[in-house]
């Protein structure tokens, strides 16, 4: 009876084990597959209600070096984004730090699922050292594309972005119909 009474007490034991790691590991997996996402997790001041809200948070997340957040802001799958990615994770790797003040946003077309705007800000880039690399007015175009609820970037940090064309006079006008 003792001797019955132990082998069930084992076979407990084996069975609680067998289902901890049974839990365990689909812990695991769940954890695993959701880090193996196509698009990053944006991070919580993302905003992309709007495409004007998603200028000012790229703006957030390039003055953050927040370059998860950027990669989030990028429609999902768009290549021609890479090289400006790639150049902000190269200028974050050497100290460099993002400031945007005076910020305008035009959107000069929304059709509501692309949309074209125009920037206008103070830049000032700096490395951590103080060492200033620009210190400007500058302007952007931007195409946004909507997917869902959300804007993305596309092209972003083209010259000029898909959907631009220059008129006769050699200023960014949106193009009718295209992307």
């Amino acid at each position: 009876m003792n001797r019955l009474r132990s082998q069930a007490g084992v076979c407990r034991l084996s069975e609680m084990r067998s289902r901890w790691y049974c839990v365990l590991s689909m812990a695991v997996a769940i954890l695993f597959c959701s880090a193996c996402t196509a698009s990053p997790m944006p991070a919580s001041y993302i905003d992309q209600s709007t495409p004007e809200a998603a200028i000012r948070s790229l703006n957030d997340a390039l003055t953050r070096g927040d370059v998860g957040a950027v990669e989030a802001l990028v429609y999902p799958g768009d290549k021609s984004s890479a090289d400006a990615i790639a150049g902000l994770r190269e200028l974050v790797a050497r100290g460099g730090v993002s400031y945007v003040s005076d910020l305008k946003i035009d959107v000069v077309a929304n059709d509501g699922n692309v949309a074209r705007a125009r920037t206008s800000e103070h830049n000032r880039v700096v490395l951590k050292t103080g060492e200033p690399l620009l210190d400007e007015q500058t302007g952007n175009l931007y195409t946004l594309m909507k997917k869902g609820d959300r804007w993305y970037f596309i092209g972003l940090g083209q010259q000029v972005p898909p959907g631009w064309i220059y008129d006769a006079r050699h200023t960014p006008a949106p193009q009718q119909g295209v992307p």
